[in-house]
């Protein structure tokens, strides 16, 4: 097989493989690639705990009112030594404030436990004089207004008595206040922050174009000695092979011997005598020539 078809030969291969490859890694370069990272991020997390829980109570004192109302009595005329009337509640032990005001008139006025009130209405039908002896919580005879506040030992019905002696209609204003002492239980509970660091891990996820890869550029290298080759082929197929000449035989021809020329004189440089045409010093002085 000649050179020049070997080298043919293998520049078809090299540039079929070249382009193969080439067109390979350009489609893959057209391909979208997916990076994936971890990376590490130190954050700070602030932690709150309940470090001390204060329980305090507080006494505070209020005032609730039990009964508020004006109460009307008529005169009592000529046949009565005077006209009476009630109110009763149930008071829990404790302070109790009782206020009235008579307007027409001075009244005479009881407050009564339940025992002492049964005694004081079995009375009250008999003599106002006698009402005035029966025993009381409290009590004030002939008067417009009165005020006072007391302790009571035991919750229970109270009942509150007025009798009216004027010739004239009276209205009395009652109101009783119950004081008390409000216990509030307040628990504080106090807190610290701490900042604790702790580590943690990010994906980090990006695409983009893969780009023109290795097979691409492997390609275009084959390419590129498949060129060499062909120039290289195309080289040798244009130089002209060595032929020798073709030799051909001539008989010899008939060739006249010249004739003997005589020799040409040479005279020395030095002496002037002559010397043959040949000779290297003077036969005669000896200087060389």
């Amino acid at each position: 097989m000649r050179l020049s078809n070997v080298l043919a030969t293998l520049t078809v291969l090299l540039t079929v493989l070249g382009a193969g490859l080439s067109y390979s890694g350009y489609k893959a370069g057209l391909q979208t690639a997916t990076v994936t990272s971890t990376q590490q991020l130190t954050t700070t997390s602030a932690i709150t705990s309940a470090t001390a829980i204060m329980t305090s109570t507080i006494t505070t004192s209020a005032t609730k009112v039990l009964f508020s109302e004006t109460i009307s009595f008529e005169a009592p005329g000529k046949e009565y030594c005077g006209i009476y009337d009630s109110r009763y509640l149930s008071i829990d032990a404790g302070q109790v404030h009782v206020l009235f005001n008579s307007i027409g008139g001075p009244v005479d006025f009881w407050m009564l436990s339940s025992a002492q009130w049964e005694k004081w209405q079995s009375t009250a039908t008999k003599s106002c004089d006698l009402l005035l002896k029966v025993p009381a919580v409290a009590s004030r005879f002939g008067s417009v207004s009165y005020e006072f506040t007391m302790n009571i030992a035991s919750s229970g019905l109270y009942y509150f008595g007025f009798m009216n002696r004027n010739s004239e209609s009276v209205y009395v204003d009652l109101k009783v206040d119950l004081s008390y002492q409000e216990v509030v239980l307040t628990e504080n509970t106090y807190y610290s922050t701490e900042s604790i660091p702790y580590v943690t891990n990010t994906i980090i996820v990006s695409s983009h174009s893969a780009g023109l890869g290795l097979l691409f550029y492997s390609g275009i290298v084959l390419i590129a000695a498949a060129g060499i080759v062909l120039a290289i082929s195309r080289r040798k197929s244009g130089t002209q092979p060595h032929v020798p000449p073709a030799i051909s035989v001539v008989p010899p021809a008939q060739v006249a011997t010249p004739a003997p020329t005589a020799p040409t004189a040479v005279y020395c440089i030095d002496c002037g005598a002559s010397i043959p045409s040949h000779a290297t010093f003077c036969n005669k002085c000896g200087t060389k020539q």
